[in-house]
């Protein structure tokens, strides 16, 4: 079952969200704390139906609470388009970030491998 913000009740009566959080209150006894607040479609629904005939609000046709006009719906579901890729990076130029450019790194593992230096005498 889908849910509707208050928000939105409010606008379809041209309501304060404040004003649309009392009514809803007195009406039909659900407290809500805020404007983002959701409530079960059917009950806006006939929330707004009788608050819009009450106050004589023209109601606009089809889907009171879709947030863009419906369309249709084919067999297929339609993939989601992928995400650009970024750009090719060109690989640093600079001498100190590559790997070749750290001899003092290849001294000190050779000095570490045990054997490496002749044990004289």
């Amino acid at each position: 079952m889908s849910t509707v913000r208050i928000y939105k009740v409010a606008e379809l009566l041209g309501l304060s969200s404040q004003d649309a959080m009392t009514l809803l209150k007195q009406d039909t006894g659900i407290d809500v704390k805020s404007a983002s607040s959701s409530i079960e479609e059917i009950v806006a629904r006939q929330f707004v139906e009788r608050h819009a005939k009450k106050r004589n609000i023209v109601l606009p046709g089809g889907a009171l609470f879709a947030d863009a006009p419906a369309a249709k719906k084919s067999g297929k579901a339609k993939a989601a388009p992928e995400p650009q890729r970024p750009a090719a990076v060109r690989p640093s130029t600079c001498p100190t970030k590559s790997r070749e450019a750290r001899p003092n790194e290849l001294r000190g593992a050779l000095s570490h491998a045990g054997g490496a230096r002749a044990v004289g005498g």
